[in-house]
Formats: structure tokens, C-alpha cells, sequence
């Protein structure tokens, strides 16, 4: 078995230590290793489909490649190695995400033709790589369910959760003692588009009623730089706290005792969650985050489902206890270990191409 990895050019570059598909990669290169396979990483520019067909050869078995949107790219591959099996990671229900993302925001303001159009297109890819696929590897349960499996297409679809690579990455870093963490709550967006802008206004909305509840006066409120913008921040609402670049996420979540994701927006798995789960953090999460979470990690979760005055006090005063110690992370890891290693070991039966349902991993 030769397996080919995947990665585009300007992903594998940008290394932005907390973007999530950085960390979900990051998190992939760990679990080649740990199951003792011979994996061979290509670096992919995608406007150049021979950096990625000069490295396959007839003996290359499977590719994994990352996102769903240039199946020409997989049919090229497909066309030089014929029996190649071709895996394909979902970071998120693609074209649901684009809907999100460029046109429909929570304030109810419509899309124009231009969003109309960008959904269009995430989701003709998305069927495109399916059509050619083997293998969809989606990242949430709730995608695969709702919009993965409801996709024409040959491929199976398959869950591989992400899983938080830090204690990996970070040996030294442990997480601090409660008792020594700041009482911050925190909100940590990934850029400055119509999602996290979403994050941030809901998240405002929450530390205004918060801070004139009896639990949360104790409590800071602040929001992290975007970690794929350069430069000053804009001005955040009133009552939340600009905490500037915090540098390694890691660093900065083992250090304080909640994160807060309260926009409805979005689709895949919100990383942050399971990388403050794994830090030891409280996480506050709107009903729409918590559903597209592994279930052992939406069980662990302080679900905020309106401002009422009693929720948010059940949610703050459970901000100040420690919480459990848990195994959350490494279950999710061994869940996606087991994931890649049926798609790369075979099936357990095989089905007709237009059968899309979710396939049952082979046991061995």
C-alpha cells in the first residue's frame, strides 16, 4: 500500500496555527505516523495539476486529498492511475457553508445573485467529488447526515472527527490549575467574514446581559484577534475586551477557563470546541454548534439556548466549578484513526455506486 496525501499549496503554507483545517491536517500527519504507514505528503499547487500527477505512479494505492472543490484535479488522477482509490476530506458541508459565509447573515439581510452563485458553484463541486470519490471523509456527523449523504455520487461518506492535535504539537504546554486560570471568557474567530462577525455580535449579546448578572461580574469578556488577518483590529461593542494577538491558541486556552461560540452560523465541526475541551475550558455553545459536535463532545458542552435571564445564569454560574477531567480527545483520535483505517483497508461489503448512504466500517 502507497498512500499519497494531499495538501494544497496555499494551506500547507500559510500555517496558521489556528485555523482549523491547519489543525485538522496537523492532527492527519500525526495519525500516519502513529499507524506505521508509508504516506508520502505532496505539497499541491492547484492551478497546476502536474505538481500533483508527476507524484503518482502506478503503484500509488490511495489518495487523500484535502477539501472538496476541484474534482477535475481528482478525475486527472483518476485518469492516470486507474485503480487509484481516492479519498477526499470534507472540512465542512461546503456548499451550506458558502450560503453562510457570503450572503445570509442572523440579522435575516438577503443574499444577492453574486452569493447565490458562489453556493452554486461549492455545491456543484461538492457532487463533483463525489461523483469521482471513493471516499468522503466528513468531519461532522451532522454534515454527513443532512448533506453529504443527500448528495448524488459513487462515494461512501464516512465520519473522521477532528481531533485536537496540540498536546501533540505543544509537549511543554500543559493546562494551568483552575485555581490559577484568569476568569475570562473568550471569543476566538478565525477571520473577520460574515461568520465571525456573527460570533462576535452574538457573543456581545451575551456578555451585555452577563455582566449585570451576580455570576458574571467576576467574569472578563474578550475576543481574540482573527488568526488570518494582518493589522489592527476594528472596534468591538461594548462590553467585550480586545485581547490583541494571543499568539499559539494553545497557549492562550490553557490558560483561561471558558470560550464562547454562540453564532448559529456555520457548518463542520467548530475546532476550537474540542481544542478548549482538551485544555480543560468550559465551552459556551449556541444550540446550532452543538448539534454538528461528536456527541461526546456536545454532552460536555454548556448549550446557551436564549438570553433569559435564568439560562444565563445556569451557564455562568457553571463557568466558576472545574470541570470533570475528561477523555473526550483522545476517543475522537482513535475514532478517526479507526475511520482512515477501514477506508484505507478495505470494506467490509461492497455496494452499488448510487448506494450513498454512510458505510459501516469493516471490523478487523
Amino acid at each position: 500500500m502507497k498512500v499519497v496525501h494531499a495538501i494544497p499549496a496555499w494551506e500547507w503554507r500559510k500555517g496558521y496555527p489556528g485555523h482549523g483545517a491547519w489543525k485538522d491536517i496537523m492532527g492527519r500527519l500525526s495519525l500516519w505516523s502513529a499507524m506505521g504507514l508509508d504516506v508520502e505528503v505532496v505539497d499541491v499547487d492547484v492551478e497546476r495539476p502536474e505538481s500533483l500527477l508527476c507524484r503518482l505512479t502506478a503503484g500509488s494505492s490511495d489518495l487523500v486529498f484535502e477539501y472538496t472543490r476541484w474534482p477535475e484535479l481528482l478525475r486527472a488522477a483518476r485518469a492516470k492511475v486507474p485503480g487509484l482509490r481516492i479519498h477526499v476530506r470534507a472540512h465542512n458541508a461546503e456548499g451550506l457553508q458558502q450560503w453562510h459565509r457570503r450572503g445570509e447573515t442572523s440579522s435575516g439581510a438577503a443574499p444577492g445573485l453574486r452569493h447565490l452563485w458562489g453556493t452554486i458553484r461549492a455545491v456543484r463541486a461538492d457532487i463533483g467529488t463525489k461523483r469521482v470519490a471513493d471516499t468522503i471523509l466528513g468531519i461532522s456527523a451532522w454534515d454527513n447526515d443532512n448533506y453529504w449523504s443527500r448528495l448524488p455520487g459513487r462515494a461512501r461518506v464516512v465520519e473522521a472527527p477532528y481531533f485536537s492535535p496540540w498536546r501533540e504539537l505543544e509537549k511543554e504546554g500543559e493546562p494551568v490549575e483552575w485555581s490559577q486560570r484568569r476568569s475570562m471568557v473568550a471569543c476566538m474567530p478565525g477571520g473577520r467574514g460574515v461568520i465571525e462577525c456573527d460570533m462576535i455580535a452574538s457573543f456581545a449579546r451575551f456578555a451585555s446581559v452577563a455582566v449585570r448578572r451576580p455570576s458574571g461580574m467576576a467574569l472578563e469578556f474578550g475576543v481574540t484577534n482573527a488568526v488570518e488577518t494582518d493589522g489592527p483590529e476594528g472596534p468591538l461593542p461594548a462590553p467585550l475586551t480586545a485581547l490583541g494577538d494571543v499568539g499559539n491558541p494553545w497557549s492562550f486556552l490553557r490558560t483561561v477557563r471558558g470560550v464562547a461560540l454562540l453564532s448559529e452560523l456555520g457548518f463542520g465541526t467548530k475546532t476550537t470546541v474540542l481544542d478548549a475541551l482538551d485544555a480543560g475550558c468550559r465551552v459556551i455553545a449556541a444550540p446550532a454548534i452543538a448539534r454538528r459536535l461528536p456527541a461526546e463532545a456536545r454532552e460536555r458542552c454548556l448549550v446557551l439556548r436564549s438570553l433569559a435571564d435564568r439560562e444565563v445564569d445556569e451557564v455562568l454560574d457553571r463557568m466558576h466549578d472545574e470541570p470533570a477531567p475528561t477523555n473526550v480527545n483522545a476517543r475522537l483520535r482513535e475514532r478517526a484513526r479507526e475511520a482512515l483505517r477501514g477506508v484505507l483497508e478495505g470494506w467490509q461489503a461492497e455496494r452499488s455506486p448510487s448506494d450513498s448512504t454512510p458505510a459501516r466500517l469493516a471490523t478487523r
